[in-house]
This record gives C-alpha cells, structure tokens and sequence, in this order.
C-alpha cells in the first residue's frame, strides 16, 4: 500500500491544507479516512524502515504540531485540552507508587489501596500477615 510515495507526499499536504483551509482540525485518524485506509494501516507502516514511513512520521509531527498549538493557544475548554495532552503524549497526573513491605525476612508487594494506610503505620503499629 501507498507505493507510489511522490503520491502519498502530495496526498498528505492536500490533507493538511484541506484542513487548515477549512477550519477542521487535522488528526491521525482523519489521515487515515483522508488516505482510506484504517490507523492500525498508518501504525503498520510507521512501523517500516522506508520512505513511506519517514513520509507519514512528518505528516503525524505536523498534525501533532497543530494539535499542540490549538491545546496551547487557550480557547476551548480547559479540560479537553489536557485530555488532548494526556492522550497525545501519553501524560498522566497519577503518581505511581511502588511498594514492598518485607515481613519477617519474607518481601510482600503491597496493594496501592493499602499503601497509604501502611505509610501511616508507627514502628509499633506494625503486625506480620501471621499475627
């Protein structure tokens, strides 16, 4: 698929003007609509070491690159803006917590529901899973 890649170049550019002609935000999976094909096709071929994969890598950092300058510029709703952050960057604001409480020369991995609860445990609170 797309081997004609003076095609797909040209396809792509047509693509981003029609959008920024026409107000519509470009994204990935209007690409793929645009190139009629589906995004696990675009993916694919992100996947290759060819031209075609260099040629959708820059038509995907250009639609990012709008996508970041809408999120950027303060209109819309804050909070699709940080849900357009978050999705496109893989962003989180959860703060992973990893803990193992060893007990009795036994390490055990402890669940985060209970982490919060063993953080506040005093030295004497302590008790063994046998206790």
């Amino acid at each position: 698929m797309f081997e004609d890649t003076a095609e797909l170049t040209k396809e792509c550019g047509e693509f981003l003007t029609y959008c920024m002609e026409n107000e519509i935000v470009p994204t990935w999976g209007l690409l793929a609509v645009w190139l009629d094909c589906n995004v696990s096709t675009l993916n694919a071929i992100l996947s290759l070491s060819d031209e075609r994969a260099a040629i959708l890598q820059k038509a995907k950092g250009a639609i990012y690159t709008i996508l970041e300058q809408l999120t950027t510029s303060g209109e819309g709703a804050p909070g699709g803006r940080i849900f357009l952050m978050k999705a496109l960057w893989g962003l989180s604001d959860q703060q992973p917590i990893d803990v193992n409480v060893n007990f009795n020369g036994q390490s055990q991995a402890v669940l985060p529901d209970d982490a919060e609860n063993i953080i506040n445990l005093t030295p004497g609170e302590w008790k063994t899973p046998d206790e």
